[in-house]
């Protein structure tokens, strides 16, 4: 495949282990964190989620005013102007050419995967549970090799809005070689 021309990010919310799921569903209630990533798509325009992503997001209202491609083998979204359904990697990345050459990945762990060696821009919010009761999952965000990262900013560690679950900190990283 050619190395596409594209600005394409990556919003995570993410615990020091790697956990990015469980059983489908995000297992923090982080309103502070939505409203982040809210902030950071409205930016790119485009989001690029997996089917389950998909369904996740839809429910938290992220996907408003926004193109979006759904990666998925199943074809059980209907498409719209502002929604389409891409088979493979290569399909969502030409798709994301065709929208402007510029989006935000948001998930899940197997799109993660596949479209990681494509990202320039990672947001990271980093989320901490207690020691004694922390947060297991069942989807892990991919290793990265930090040597290919800088830091561009990161905020302190703490509890953004009253109703967060748990605190966390929010960090940007930008690559820095292929």
């Amino acid at each position: 495949m050619r190395k596409p021309d594209i600005d394409l990010s990556a919003a995570v919310t993410v615990t020091p282990s790697r956990v990015i799921g469980m059983n489908g569903k995000r297992p923090w209630r982080l309103p502070s964190e939505i409203s982040r990533i809210k902030g950071i798509t409205l930016r790119s325009g485009v989001i690029v989620v997996g089917r389950t992503a998909y369904e996740i997001f839809r429910e938290e209202g992220l996907l408003r005013e926004r193109k979006v491609i759904v990666l998925t083998r199943k074809n059980h979204v209907e498409q719209t102007d502002s929604l389409r359904v891409a088979a493979s990697v290569e399909d969502a990345i030409l798709m994301i050419e065709q929208f402007g050459g510029r989006a935000c990945m948001l998930g899940g762990a197997q799109l993660f995967s596949q479209l990681l060696p494509f990202v320039r821009t990672l947001h990271i919010t980093t989320v901490y549970a207690p020691a004694d009761s922390p947060i297991h999952g069942d989807a892990h965000f991919p290793k990265t090799h930090a040597h290919l990262w800088a830091r561009r900013d990161v905020s302190a560690k703490r509890k953004w809005y009253p109703d967060d679950e748990y605190p966390t900190t929010f960090e940007t990283l930008e690559l820095v070689a292929n």
